[in-house]
């Protein structure tokens, strides 16, 4: 019988980590703002998306894809496999970024966990 999987919450203080993007894919600008939350350790433990039309379903779908991202990095889903299923998923808003680092994306998710993976373990000192 496989042992049931276990979650690892994080800490109850905790550092976290906000960052604005803005993806211009040709529809007019979207600002997408991401909190992510480290464990003291540095790694991402939870992620947070906001986007703009309250009450639109894409950010609904976003609210809920966040949530999910958390619960999988709680219970051990390594972020580089993550990223690597999520990259180049192909929606819109797609396009150039304000970001140097990831100057495109194909998606907001692909932009997500491209941005989380480069913030994993650098940004918690």
């Amino acid at each position: 019988m496989t042992p049931a999987p276990t979650r690892e919450r994080l800490p109850d203080t905790r550092k976290s980590l906000t960052h604005k993007a803005v993806i211009d894919g040709g529809q007019g600008p979207v600002s997408v703002f991401l909190t992510a939350g480290f464990y003291n350790d540095g790694r991402v433990g939870e992620v947070f998306i906001q986007i703009g039309r309250v009450g639109s379903t894409m950010r609904g779908l976003i609210d809920d894809f966040a949530r999910l991202l958390s619960y999988a990095l709680q219970y051990g889903v390594p972020l580089d496999e993550l990223a690597e299923k999520f990259r180049g998923a192909n929606y819109p808003p797609q396009g150039t970024t304000n970001n140097a680092e990831l100057p495109t994306c194909t998606s907001i998710t692909d932009y997500v966990l491209r941005w989380l993976r480069s913030i994993d373990r650098t940004e918690a000192d």
